[in-house]
């Protein structure tokens, strides 16, 4: 139970993947934000269903009032990002050059940062804490480098790394 929001957000990133292959560009363009928002929002109302002292796996997995916020902050963070960038996805308001070639993938990438920086502030364990952290590291190289026609994009994903 105490993992819900967590398990909502990876459901979510692979139900957007998965619908990627079966439906048209420009539909994804201008849905796939919104259901993004709608998991989003489906993960923050089970958070605050959930009790605010518990934790799984012999302690490993912790929630409390510290974790509780974070997740909170990082929640809400996700939903803005996701609501600020659909104007990227669908074409509005932006030239041809700047739009995502393919906004499922953006969005996937960016639950599985999410989903990475939920775990983390969960963790009491060196071993889930380190797993949490590539999760949550490993998709933010990607989106460093997301733009493959833009020298700087390239540059800064190389740097990151």
């Amino acid at each position: 139970m105490a993992m819900l929001p967590e398990i909502t957000l990876l459901v979510l990133a692979f139900v957007i993947l998965l619908t990627d292959l079966f439906v048209p560009l420009a539909t994804m363009r201008k849905w796939a934000p919104l259901g993004a928002m709608l998991g989003l929002a489906v993960s923050l109302v089970l958070l605050f269903a959930l009790p605010t002292e518990s934790s799984l796996f012999g302690g490993r997995f912790v929630m409390d009032e510290v974790t509780w916020w974070f997740k909170l902050v990082f929640l809400v963070s996700g939903f803005l990002v996701v609501g600020f960038s659909a104007d990227l996805m669908s074409g509005k308001h932006i030239r041809k050059d700047q739009l995502l070639e393919s906004p499922s993938e953006f969005l996937v990438v960016l639950l599985f940062t999410l989903t990475g920086m939920l775990y983390l502030v969960s963790s009491r364990d060196m071993v889930t804490m380190y797993v949490s952290l590539e999760l949550a590291t490993i998709p933010l190289f990607v989106l460093a480098a997301w733009r493959k026609r833009d020298e700087l994009s390239e540059e800064a994903g190389m740097k990151y790394l």
